[in-house]
């Protein structure tokens, strides 16, 4: 698993590549998350154009990222989803709470 992130503006942009499985992806993605909660960021876009796979443990870092945002009147978008993704999206009802682009560009002009 890669992660990179940049913010641009008010919006903090995260990239994830690869599988994300192993529990050290997990407690890296849960930092970065924390960490964004105690900089009171609240827009955030994931982009998972090159992301093959997410356990649980993923959704669960994404649902405390997302309802943390809508809680500072923020918002959580993701980008790319392929279809294995959106699979476990779709089981998750991930689809039905947080939207989902197919482009960066649609992510950001929604925000």
């Amino acid at each position: 698993m890669i992660l990179s992130y940049a913010k641009e503006g008010d919006v903090m942009r995260l990239t994830i590549s690869g599988k994300v499985e192993e529990k050290a992806h997990n407690d890296e993605l849960h930092e970065l998350v924390e960490q964004w909660i105690g900089q009171k960021e609240k827009l955030f876009i994931i982009d998972l154009s090159d992301c093959r796979y997410c356990n649980s443990a993923t959704l669960r870092e994404f649902l405390i990222l997302g309802k943390t945002a809508k809680a500072m009147n923020g918002k959580l978008h993701f980008v790319g989803v392929k279809a294995m993704l959106l699979e476990i999206f779709e089981l998750s009802n991930f689809q039905a709470i947080f939207p989902i682009f197919d482009t960066m560009q649609e992510a950001v002009d929604s925000m």
